[in-house]
């Protein structure tokens, strides 16, 4: 579809975001130079993999978190995060003017985010902005 300059479908925001489903897909990383030395000395190299799973929420949950950050949708969607071991947060930059409402709904977040998890729970966060 992103191939042919088509766009995805939004999110349709369910009863429940445990109801939404899970997504699972590999990234092998290729070596940089294809003359390494397990092919010169004949030994097989292991190619380092990623393992991403993922669930795809809809825009509507970020929504409620700058405006009803006690939602039960955004609560459940806390809950969600708080087990992950990442978290890649895709936000906009086509709508201007937003920054003040993403960075309250982000500052609701992390804050309700880090009432969930034990001081010993850590994992990443990585925030893309769109163009």
């Amino acid at each position: 579809i992103l191939e042919q300059g088509g766009l995805l479908s939004p999110t349709d925001m369910p009863e429940s975001v445990f109801n939404l489903p899970d997504y699972g897909f590999d990234i092998d990383i290729q070596p940089e130079n294809k003359f390494s030395l397990g092919k010169i000395f004949g030994r097989r190299e292991k190619i380092p993999s990623l393992r991403v799973n993922i669930r795809d929420y809809p825009g509507e949950i970020f929504t409620y978190m700058m405006h009803d950050s006690e939602n039960q949708r955004v609560q459940e969607y806390l809950e969600d995060c708080s087990r992950a071991s990442g978290i890649l947060l895709f936000f906009d930059g086509n709508f201007s003017r937003q920054d003040k409402n993403y960075a309250k709904g982000l500052n609701n977040f992390l804050e309700k985010l880090e009432r969930l998890t034990s001081e010993k729970q850590m994992f990443r966060i990585a925030i893309v902005i769109t163009k």
